[in-house]
């Protein structure tokens, strides 16, 4: 129970999305889009450099002011005091893989930043863990999290190699453009921030108001339901540039087409997983965990999946707005859901335990999924709302989206021929 306590409130998890500060996918889209490739490498660099400094000034502080308090203080484990040093340079060189990562989704290459947004340093390290294990037999916990931070920095050392062989990082460029990115970058920080508490407060709070059985058991259900968020990640990362690109030619048409097809499409698996959840729950809690007990997580289990069933119908709307402007809108939406989500929470969790945090998360979700989706309806005249209609023309909409690449990779191949 401690471990699985641990586990649910490592800030691990947090740090490896609050480090990521500044994403530069917008802007890096936008000057591929409208602008020259001096004005792209301008645009990268800015962000590698926000990236940087970033990842120094927390570490600082993670390392030099809270890394103590953190261990000792609210988790009690001197053993997590121990590896701070290498955890949170792990966390700084983590950020700054993320920032290479999403530029190249910027420049439209998914492969490269679905390699180095992870998959690389994944695959390094889970290797070397697996010939350490089979050559010495054991390991420390100093020396697994040595060989996460090598793996790590391999990774951003090849992201960055590759990335400098693409956009030619050296060459001339119009200047850094830091103030216009930093502007950008404020509002998707806070509005990360209030996701990541919709997202994890709940353990948080009940940590402190409920016993650990009770911890557990909505752990349990919690990590389920993170699973069905999923699909909408791998969406709202394959679609971010094309909103931006699309959004730059107003081309509203082509708009609403991708930003249904895309989360109708993989949002269909994430319903047939709750469909089974409401059904069939307990028996999935029991196969899955392994132990009657956590059919006591049932409840919880349907009530996180309802506020999960708003998310996945809202599509990629927060995306939208994210990539066209609407970052402040997003940011207040989102810091209003959390605020009532442990408002609700604090209420409830005395008189219904696990199941009124639950309901209180949910109804947050819900609450923000839903408005988000209004607000792409009112500011941009698009519905985001996944449709099973977007599902039936997906190849007529696919081929609009292979024609409309093609004829920018022939007027790009123009402007290099001029």
């Amino acid at each position: 129970l401690r471990l699985a306590r641990f586990r649910s409130r490592s800030p691990r998890r947090l740090g490896k999305e609050c480090t990521t500060l500044f994403r530069s996918i917008k802007q890096i889209a936008e000057s591929v889009e409208t602008g020259t490739s001096e004005q792209t490498r301008a645009v990268i660099l800015s962000g590698l450099l926000i990236g940087l400094v970033s990842a120094i000034a927390f570490f600082g502080l993670l390392y030099l002011v809270l890394g103590d308090w953190i261990a000792l203080t609210m988790f009690d484990s001197p053993l997590m005091a121990q590896v701070m040093l290498f955890a949170v340079l792990w966390l700084a060189v983590q950020a700054l893989q993320r920032v290479v990562g999403e530029s190249f989704r910027g420049l439209h290459d998914m492969r490269m930043a679905a390699i180095f947004g992870g998959m690389f340093s994944g695959v390094v390290s889970t290797g070397a863990l697996l010939l350490l294990w089979l050559v010495v037999g054991s390991l420390t916990l100093n020396e697994v999290v040595l060989v996460l931070l090598v793996s790590m920095a391999l990774s951003l050392v090849a992201a960055l190699l590759v990335l400098h062989k693409k956009a030619r990082l050296t060459a001339p460029h119009a200047g850094l453009n830091l103030k216009p990115m930093l502007m950008l970058a404020f509002p998707i920080l806070f509005a990360s921030l209030g996701n990541i508490a919709l997202q994890r407060a709940d353990i948080w709070l009940l940590g402190i108001y409920v016993n650990e059985t009770d911890l557990a058991l909505y752990g349990s259900a919690a990590r389920l339901i993170g699973l069905l968020s999923t699909p909408l990640l791998l969406a709202s990362a394959v679609l971010a540039p094309m909103i931006v690109q699309l959004s730059k030619q107003n081309d509203t048409e082509k708009l609403q087409r991708v930003v249904q097809l895309v989360p109708s499409v993989v949002a269909v698996p994430a319903f047939l997983a709750i469909a089974v959840f409401v059904g069939a729950g307990d028996w999935v809690l029991r196969l899955l965990y392994g132990d009657e007990f956590y059919v006591g997580a049932w409840t919880v289990l349907n009530l996180l999946a309802a506020g999960q069933v708003f998310a996945l119908l809202a599509g990629v709307s927060i995306q939208i707005l994210l990539m066209t402007a609407g970052q402040a809108l997003v940011m207040a939406i989102t810091l209003l859901a959390t605020l009532l989500a442990i408002v609700l929470s604090v209420v409830l969790v005395d008189s219904h335990g696990i199941e009124g945090v639950a309901f209180a998360f949910a109804a947050a979700i819900a609450f923000q999924s839903l408005a988000c989706l209004v607000a792409c309806r009112v500011k941009l005249g698009l519905s985001a709302h996944v449709s099973p209609l977007a599902i039936l023309r997906a190849r007529s909409t696919l081929k609009m989206m292979r024609d409309a690449r093609q004829a920018r990779q022939a007027e790009m191949r123009g402007q290099g021929g001029q």
